[in-house]
């Protein structure tokens, strides 16, 4: 219980530099083409470490500081609802349980490209759907800054990801989902096998009380 109260504090540390960055840092730098939402990449580094639970957990509050923080344009729960949509679906990406190095870097940058589309895609729907601006002109802007947002995140991605997941680290690991599997040896779970077995019966009672009876 601690140890998750710990690891939900560093998941909202998190949350809280990126908001930082993104809101107030990265507009007055001016060197690049798009603004790259740091929060949704925390949102998915805890996704991609935690699983869909811990990434809705996360998307729902990110998406929440960024609904109430200055300047908040959007509706509120636009966000908040989209971050939360991605954040789970990122975190499905965590129960394949890969293992190969060669594998996880390419799986994290598919699901940062696809959480990226995902994001800009969920953003557009809601503001179609609440009537903000011109009918068509939301979509127009999606299919102009995809490219470059989709290139800025993969690039930040870098540094975000194992930054994150060094941060998250320092409360240790939650138990393993491998542990709650079946063994191919016998197909029962580790923490059955271990359970103590019923004791059997002395089997030479019978005989004596065979003889007993006789």
């Amino acid at each position: 219980m601690m140890r998750m109260l710990a690891r939900s504090v560093l998941v909202g540390v998190a949350l809280g530099l990126a908001l930082i960055i993104e809101t107030a840092l990265i507009p007055s730098l001016h060197v690049l083409p798009v603004l790259p939402s740091v929060v949704l990449l925390v949102v998915v580094a805890c996704a991609l470490r935690s699983g869909p639970v811990a990434g809705a957990g996360a998307g729902f509050a990110g998406g929440l500081l960024l609904d109430v923080a200055p300047p908040a344009v959007a509706t509120l729960g636009s966000s908040t609802l989209v971050f939360t949509l991605v954040g789970a679906a990122a975190g499905y990406a965590q129960l394949l349980q890969v293992r190969s190095r060669l594998l996880k870097v390419p799986l994290a940058a598919a699901v940062v490209a696809g959480s990226t589309l995902a994001w800009i895609a969920g953003l557009t729907v809601v503001s179609e759907l609440l009537g903000q601006g011109p009918t068509g002109a939301s979509w127009a802007n999606a299919l102009r800054v995809v490219g470059p947002t989709l290139l800025t995140h993969l690039g930040a991605a870098m540094v975000v990801l194992p930054a994150v997941h060094a941060l998250v680290g320092l409360v240790g690991e939650p138990a393993a989902v491998a542990d709650l599997l079946p063994t191919q040896r016998s197909g029962v779970p580790k923490q059955v096998q271990n359970l103590p077995r019923p004791v059997s019966p002395a089997l030479p009672m019978y005989p004596a009380m065979i003889r007993k009876g006789r």
